[in-house]
Formats: C-alpha cells, structure tokens, sequence
C-alpha cells in the first residue's frame, strides 16, 4: 500500500515488485492468526521464500520500517545476490540504550509499560492504525487514505501481527533475538561493498540524526539523500521527492538500469 505512488515512477525496464509483510495488506492467514503467527523469523521466511520464487537471480532492496530488520537479514545470508540497499526511516543498527531513540520512540517505549491496557489499545481500539499513523505523516490524513491504511486491520484478530510487532521492537532495554539480528546486519553492511542507499526526512523516528552520522562514518558505498521534512512515510507525504531520491541512486548502480 505504501509504495503505490512510488512503484509506476520506476523505470519500466526494471521489476519492481512490492511483497506484503507476513498477516499486512492482502497477506493474511487462512484462519485468525495468534501472535506466534507473525513472529520476525517469520515474517522473514516469509519474505525469503518470496524472493528465492522470483525469476530474478540479483535483487536491489528497498526497505522501510519492520522491513529494513526482514530485508538486511535475507540481505547478509544473500550477499552474492545483491545490488543495492536502499533505506529509508529503517533499523541500521542495534538499539542497546534508550537514550539512542527518537521521541516518537520513547512514547512508544512508555505505552508499551502499561501492559494492562496494550492489548485494549491495539487489538481493540487500534491506536497503531488510527492514531500513530496520522501523527507520523506531515500532512492530515484524508478519509480516503485513511480507509486504505485501516482496511487490512478492519477485525481485531488481525491486528494479531501489530502487537507481535510491539513486542519485538527494539527500544534499548532489553537484549533479545531481533537485536542480535540487526547486530549480525550491522556488521555486515559495514563490511560489504554493496552499494547502499540512506533516505533521512526530519523528524526522523526510526532514523535519527544519530543513526545517519553513524552512517556516514560507518558503511562503504553509502550515498545520502535528505529529504527534508518528511517524518515517517514519506512515501506518502512526499511521494514525488521520494521517487526522484530514489531515481537518482538507482542510475548510479551498474548493471541495474541496462
């Protein structure tokens, strides 16, 4: 859904397919979900299996949110497949302080605390959908957008795969499995040559300003792109700047646009 304004500007010569994560968009279970469901290993299989079905035997990753974890993991045990990896408000490192997140973050981090009152607000209210969305874009949001967004999530045992999400995220005060994942990333994109690709917009959640200095002393091969005002969905909010961002980086890379 996220990607639909940015897709038809990709060049025609050039496949571009956007997969839905694992219980998101029109991916949904047979039957209602429990949260084991949608785990990130799962949600990681998921996606691998995809790609590995694709007819293409080199891929050029662009990936957002819960979707840079699922991407830069298949991208570290696939590396002679790669092109390119482009990032935009995404997780490039392990977040092992509190102090290392954003403040959209850190609210999230405190709504989380109040565990009697999480599942009522994401399994029944829909906060993640109704509220968060909204306030991460620049711009209100129209009814027509907002109808889209809220369609995949319209029952609430499908909201099952946000609060799997919640309880997955990193926010620097637990150590689990996902941080020694991005862990494993993180060294090795600052190991590989592959060219790579980092969106920022302001106010950044995921990607502070922190995280992009760490970039841009950390990883080879990097090109930046600032987007200037943009917050979390830029494709949304932004979407025509996103593209030409975009755009541009992918006529850098060899081979890709031949």
């Amino acid at each position: 859904l996220i990607w639909r304004h940015i897709l038809p500007k990709m060049p025609k010569k050039i496949r571009c397919v956007a997969p839905d994560l694992l219980g998101m968009g029109r991916s949904k279970l047979r039957s209602p979900g429990s949260l084991d469901d949608y785990t990130l290993a799962k949600h990681i299989d998921w996606i691998e299996q995809f790609l590995l079905q694709q007819p293409q035997q080199s891929w050029t990753i662009v990936m957002h949110g819960w979707g840079s974890v699922i991407g830069s993991d298949i991208a570290r045990r696939f590396p002679n497949r790669l092109q390119g990896l482009a990032y935009f408000e995404s997780h490039l490192r392990p977040i092992v302080e509190p102090d290392m997140l954003s403040l959209p973050m850190h609210e999230l981090s405190y709504m989380l605390q109040n565990t009697e009152s999480l599942e009522a607000s994401i399994l029944d209210d829909n906060v993640l959908i109704e509220h968060w969305l909204p306030q991460l874009m620049i711009e209100s949001v129209s009814d027509e957008v907002m109808a889209l967004y809220e369609q995949p999530f319209k029952d609430r045992q499908d909201r099952s795969v946000l609060m799997q999400y919640l309880f997955e995220v990193p926010l620097g005060h637990r150590h689990t499995s996902v941080v020694d994942r991005i862990a494993a990333y993180a060294t090795f994109l600052q190991q590989s040559p592959v060219p790579k690709c980092l969106m920022y917009g302001m106010p950044g959640m995921l990607t502070t300003m922190d995280a992009v200095q760490w970039a841009k002393d950390y990883l080879p091969n990097l090109t930046i792109k600032d987007l200037g005002e943009a917050h979390h969905f830029a494709q949304e909010t932004c979407p025509d700047r996103f593209s030409e961002h975009l755009l541009n980086w992918l006529y850098l890379l060899p081979n890709v646009l031949d």
